[in-house]
C-alpha cells in the first residue's frame, strides 16, 4: 500500500508540471499578441482594463465602480465589460443593465454585474466571452464613449488605451507558484505590461515598503498606487436604517461572506472596533441556502454575537433574509478610495481624452 507522504509527492509533481504547462501557455499566447502574430482589435473609444495576476479578490469591481463614476463626473458616457463569473446561463452576452438598474434575475447575471447594475445608474453592464462583441453593443445600441473592462488584464485581444493591474498589498503574488499549484493566472514579470499599478488594501499590508520596492522591480515605468476598501455605513436590511461604520464598536458580530478575500473583510470589521465572534466563509460567487443561513446566525448566538454582517457583493446575489437563526443581517458597504498617487490616476484619465482628441473637460 502507498503511503500517505508518497500520494502527496506524486499529487505535488501533477501541480508543479501542470503549472509548468500551464504557464508556458500563457506566455506563448503573450508572446504572439506581442509579436503581432495574433492581432488586438481597436475600438473607436479608449478603453480602460482593470486587472490582477492572482486569482481572487484584490478589489477589481469596487475599483470598476470608483473608474466609473469619476468617468461619468467628467462627462463620459462608460460601459462596464466583464465576463460574468459566477453567473447563470453560460458566457454568452448578455445585457445586465442598460443603466437603469438590472435587467434579468440576479442568478443570471452574476454577483459583480448584479452590483454594478445595482450602483451604477446610467452606466451600461454587459456580460460576455468575447469582449470585442460585447464592445460592439455598448458603443452602437447604448452610446458608449468609454469601455471600462472588468478583469481584463489577461484579454489581450481587446486594444486598451490604459491598463491598470491591481495588486494586494497584503500578498501580491500569493505563493508565486502559478494555476493550479498557485494563484497565480501569470507570472510575476507580467506586471511589466501595466501602466499604472495599484496596491489594495495597503492598510492591512505587514510590510509596505517591501512591498513596494518587490513591485518596482517588476515595472520601473508605471505609477504606482496604494488604495484601501473605505467603510462607509452599515445598512440593515429589516428597515434599511443607515448607520456609520463606527457603530459596530465594541459589537461581537458573524462575519457573513463568499467573496475571494473574505480574511480582508473580516480584518475590516476588526479595524472598526467588532469583536469577530464567528467567521463563516463560503466559495467567491456561493449563493446561500436557507438552511446555510440559519446555521450562520444559530452559531453566531451560540458565540455571543448580535448581528450578522455580510457584504454588498453578497447582498447583490440576492436572498438574503432581513435575519437568520434569530440574529438581524446588515451589510457593510465600502468604497474603493486612492490613498496615495491619486493624481497620477487622474493624470492617466485625463491622457484619455488628449490621446483620443476629446474635448471632455
Amino acid at each position: 500500500m502507498d503511503s500517505p507522504g508518497a500520494g502527496h509527492a506524486i499529487l505535488r509533481a501533477t501541480l508543479r508540471v501542470a503549472s509548468w504547462a500551464y504557464g508556458t501557455a500563457v506566455a506563448a499566447r503573450t508572446a504572439a499578441y506581442r509579436a503581432g502574430l495574433l492581432a488586438r482589435q481597436p475600438l473607436p473609444c479608449p478603453v480602460v482594463s482593470v486587472g490582477n495576476l492572482t486569482a481572487g479578490g484584490t478589489g477589481k469591481t469596487p475599483c470598476v465602480i470608483c473608474l466609473a463614476r469619476h468617468a461619468q463626473r467628467r462627462g463620459w458616457r462608460p460601459a462596464v465589460l466583464l465576463r460574468g463569473y459566477g453567473r447563470r446561463g453560460g458566457t454568452g452576452l448578455l445585457v445586465a443593465s442598460a443603466g437603469q438598474g438590472l435587467l434579468v434575475p440576479a442568478a443570471e447575471a452574476g454577483d459583480e454585474a448584479s452590483l454594478l447594475a445595482e450602483v451604477l445608474p446610467g452606466v451600461p453592464v454587459i456580460l460576455g466571452r468575447h469582449r470585442v462583441w460585447a464592445a460592439t453593443v455598448a458603443l452602437s445600441n447604448y452610446g458608449a464613449d468609454l469601455i471600462i473592462l472588468d478583469d481584463g488584464y489577461q484579454h489581450l485581444r481587446l486594444h486598451r488605451d490604459l491598463d491598470i493591474l491591481l495588486l494586494d498589498a497584503r500578498s501580491p503574488f500569493g505563493s508565486g507558484a502559478l494555476l493550479p499549484r498557485g494563484l497565480l493566472r501569470e507570472a510575476p514579470a507580467a506586471a511589466g505590461r501595466a501602466d499604472l499599478v495599484i496596491l489594495t488594501r495597503a492598510d492591512q499590508a505587514r510590510d509596505l515598503a517591501q512591498v513596494e520596492g518587490e513591485v518596482r522591480r517588476l515595472n520601473r515605468r508605471a505609477p504606482l498606487l496604494r488604495a484601501v476598501h473605505r467603510p462607509v455605513c452599515l445598512v440593515r436590511l429589516a428597515d434599511g436604517v443607515v448607520s456609520p461604520p463606527a457603530a459596530l464598536a465594541g459589537q461581537a458580530v458573524v462575519a457573513l461572506s463568499a467573496i475571494g478575500s473574505p480574511e480582508a473583510f473580516e480584518a475590516t470589521l476588526r479595524g472598526l472596533g467588532a469583536s469577530v465572534a464567528a467567521a463563516v466563509r463560503f466559495p467567491d460567487h456561493h449563493r446561500y441556502r436557507g438552511e446555510e443561513l440559519e446555521r450562520a446566525g444559530g452559531e453566531g448566538r451560540a458565540a455571543g454575537a448580535a448581528l450578522i454582517v455580510t457584504t454588498a457583493k453578497d447582498r447583490a446575489r440576492g436572498g438574503l433574509p432581513a435575519e437568520a437563526g434569530g440574529l438581524p443581517v446588515a451589510v457593510l458597504e465600502v468604497e474603493f478610495a486612492v490613498t496615495h498617487g491619486a493624481e497620477a490616476l487622474e493624470a492617466a484619465l485625463a491622457g484619455l481624452r488628449r490621446e483620443r482628441g476629446s474635448d471632455r473637460g
